[in-house]
């Protein structure tokens, strides 16, 4: 099998919010990883 095609998403997201005493944060991230494969071909084909 040889890789025809990769593609990679990343996303990261960040969110804050508070006053004089009180903070709250909130933090995420995505990976995502999609390969495509196809057969190796011969050297007869």
């Amino acid at each position: 099998m040889e890789i025809q095609q990769a593609e990679v998403e990343v996303s990261f997201n960040f969110e804050g919010e508070g006053n004089l005493y009180i903070t709250k944060a909130k933090a995420g991230a995505y990976f995502m990883v999609k390969l495509v494969l196809k057969p190796k071909q011969s050297e007869n084909e």
